[in-house]
């Protein structure tokens, strides 16, 4: 089975491989910010399955958030009709979908947009709402408030905490992956 796995250089990305050939799976299409745009085009035409994990999480203005990970989305899902591909999609989206800050809001929109492929085409989706997923791979002061609390604590730096009273979902990175794994064998 041809899988693509978009975003596949990050967190999850890299720990869903690991995953994958761990289960036997080895005909793994992988695109990245650094890929080149045509290659997305002949992945979309071949694929059998799609785990649509690319995001930015750093700090970004609205228009950031839209452009890099709405109009991604948008591109992925319009190669993927162009060639009347209708494999089954994975969209790794986020718990912040449910609030009003620029990266939910992009988050929501993105959803929206599968919902809308989804309908027109018949196509498989699958949202994963992911709360603050932890664990191999990680990087402190990047992707994660786990790896960030035990990068500090290890190195005598500051924590910050914003808000006592905040109770945080976490979800480990194996449980997330194996949970994805289990997508292709539904």
């Amino acid at each position: 089975m041809k899988i693509l796995i978009t975003g596949a250089e990050g967190f999850i990305g890299k720990n869903l491989i690991v995953a994958l050939h761990s289960r036997g799976y080895h005909d793994l299409l992988m695109f990245d910010a650094d890929s080149p745009a045509e290659r997305l085009e002949r992945y979309c035409a071949e694929c059998e399955f799609v785990f649509h994990l690319s995001g930015k999480l750093q700090n970004r203005q609205h228009d950031e958030y839209m452009q890099g990970d709405f109009s991604f989305t948008d591109n992925l899902l319009r190669q993927l009709n162009k060639h009347k591909n209708r494999c089954p999609v994975m969209f790794a989206s986020s718990t912040q979908a449910a609030l009003p800050n620029l990266y939910g809001r992009s988050k929501k929109a993105g959803e929206e947009l599968l919902d809308l492929y989804a309908h027109e085409t018949g196509a498989k989706v699958y949202v994963f709402r992911l709360p603050h997923v932890f664990g191999k791979w990680s990087k402190p002061n990047h992707n994660n408030v786990i790896a960030t609390f035990c990068y500090n604590i290890a190195h005598d730096l500051p924590i910050a905490i914003h808000d006592e009273n905040t109770m945080m979902h976490l979800a480990y990175i194996h449980d997330v992956v194996e949970s994805l794994c289990d997508l292709l064998e539904d």
